[in-house]
């Protein structure tokens, strides 16, 4: 489901550009969350890296930048070190992927020290310059910590090793209800803006310190034990709609950008207000997301046909 978020977030922030406030709410949790999940459920394949990885990445990247020259009219020129928009996030998929026998250890000590480290990095990479967009390293070392966090979370799996009480269970849900109220308002309150958010760029430049991102990393860490304490235990049952979708959202991510970047352009009546973003955002997911399409780039892009 994380490309189903990511595309869906997208789709908004870049529909509608009054519900920027929306997005910057959005923003904090989004992709830490998408990585936490992307890091319970991911193993190391270098099969899989190759064609869910970098071919994917290599196709989209050079149809993307013919898209933008020929069809959208922006000279943009062919390469491969700074990924076009949302391929950013898939490119930071083959790096975590490529780490994952250097995230894993046989000792709790040594991944403990990796963990910490990670997120040490994740602050430090803020005072450098350099990085920006290029090869989306600065966004690599920003939440890297996410993805390595849900390794060990699926590793070692805490909820199910140790019974605890009923009243501990309620207290950090409620706990985590006030931390995610509390600091999601903080991103408000403190104006903190989308591209601090985005993980691209140095503090000077943005005029913020590594007080914000720990801020922000803490917003993070309260969604997730949120999703995870009060919104799994109620969800426990499938929904045929979104579990379809959910199992074929790789082909809304690489699709999406096509259909969004024109409607502005010919259709700008479907997102001139909130509703109408809304339903033409699901109408996308719902036509690039259908088993049919999915079917076809799971056969593309994994090297043989997926059959339900």
């Amino acid at each position: 489901m994380r490309y189903f978020w990511t595309s869906s977030g997208s789709m908004s922030c870049v529909f509608w550009k009054s519900i920027f406030i929306l997005c910057n709410l959005f923003l904090p949790y989004a992709m830490p969350v998408f990585l936490f999940l992307f890091g319970c459920f991911a193993k190391y394949s270098p099969k899989r890296i190759v064609w869910s990885g970098v071919i994917p990445y290599v196709l989209f990247q050079s149809i993307y930048i013919a898209f933008s020259n020929f069809i959208l009219g922006m000279e943009t020129e062919l390469q491969f070190s700074t990924p076009y928009w949302l391929l950013w996030y898939l490119l930071v998929c083959i790096y975590f992927q490529l780490l994952i026998p250097l995230y894993t250890t046989d000792s709790l000590i040594k991944e403990l020290f990796t963990l910490g480290l990670v997120f040490i990095l994740a602050v430090l990479i803020g005072y450098d310059d350099t990085f920006s967009y290029y090869a989306s390293f600065s966004r690599f070392f920003v939440f890297q910590p996410w993805f390595v966090l849900g390794i060990y979370y699926q590793k070692y799996r805490i909820k199910q090793k140790y019974n605890f009480s009923r009243p501990i269970k309620k207290l950090v849900q409620c706990l985590s209800i006030v931390a995610v109220t509390t600091t999601t308002y903080g991103i408000y309150f403190f104006n903190i803006s989308g591209r601090m958010l985005y993980g691209s760029f140095p503090y000077a430049t943005l005029e913020y310190s590594a007080k914000t991102r720990i801020f922000i990393m803490i917003t993070a860490f309260s969604w997730i034990v949120f999703l995870i304490e009060v919104v799994k235990p109620l969800v426990g049952k499938r929904i045929y709609i979104l579990t379809t979708i959910g199992q074929n959202t790789f082909s809304v991510f690489l699709l999406h950008g096509f259909i969004i970047k024109l409607i502005p352009l010919y259709f700008s009546e479907a997102v001139d207000s909130f509703f109408r973003v809304v339903i033409t955002a699901c109408a996308i997911v719902l036509a690039l997301g259908n088993p049919l399409i999915g079917k076809w780039f799971t056969f593309l892009f994994s090297g043989h046909l997926r059959m339900k």
